[in-house]
This record gives structure tokens, sequence and C-alpha cells, in this order.
């Protein structure tokens, strides 16, 4: 099943939780003593993660940087089970004015 990727605003953040289902799709039960682990495959350094204790949510925060070269990979890991979401960091709208200058040359 193919899934979209998850925009993420460089100035945003979002709580990403753990759920359990069963080969149909239905709601199942979390295997016992497993604590999911959180890690991102991120070449550009978007994200920073923070999970929970009991690794049943993680906050995902963008770290200002823009997705250049792929959308980071956010993965979890839970014993014999895992799950992955592509996030792609985009520029929040703009919060001010920027003035560039060229090359000085002589008149």
């Amino acid at each position: 099943m193919a899934t979209s990727t998850f925009i993420l605003l460089d100035d945003q953040m979002v709580t990403a939780l753990v759920s359990y289902v069963d080969d149909e799709g239905n709601p199942a039960t979390a295997p016992a003593g497993v604590v999911p682990a959180w890690s991102a495959a991120d070449p550009d350094g978007t994200l920073a993660l923070a999970p929970s204790a009991d690794g049943s949510s993680c906050v995902i925060k963008a770290t200002g940087k823009l997705t250049v070269t792929q959308a980071a990979q956010v993965l979890v890991a839970a014993g014999t089970l895992s799950g992955n979401v592509q996030i792609q960091v985009n520029a929040s709208a703009a919060a001010s004015l920027a003035i560039g200058l060229g090359t000085p040359a002589h008149v």
C-alpha cells in the first residue's frame, strides 16, 4: 500500500503515535514487553525526534532546515514489527524581507 509524504513546515512539530493492526488492517494488541524504537533516515538533517519513555509516541520537530535531497524516513521498530513514514520539510510563510546586493562596480 503506497503512502503519501507528510508535509511539515520548517517551524512546526507533530506528535506521531504507534498503533498496531493485524494483516487485515484491524486494530490489534501490542506485543507484550516490546518498546517501540524510533529513528530517522534524514540526509538533510530536517527533523529532531523526541520519543516518549514507553515508545508509544514521538514528537517530531522540524529543525529549520529544508528538505533538499529527499524526504526523511521516520522508522519505528517494535520487536519483529516495523513501520515508516516519509516527512518532507517545506518553508513556512514569509516572515520578513531580505535585500540582496550585487557586486559593486565602478561608475
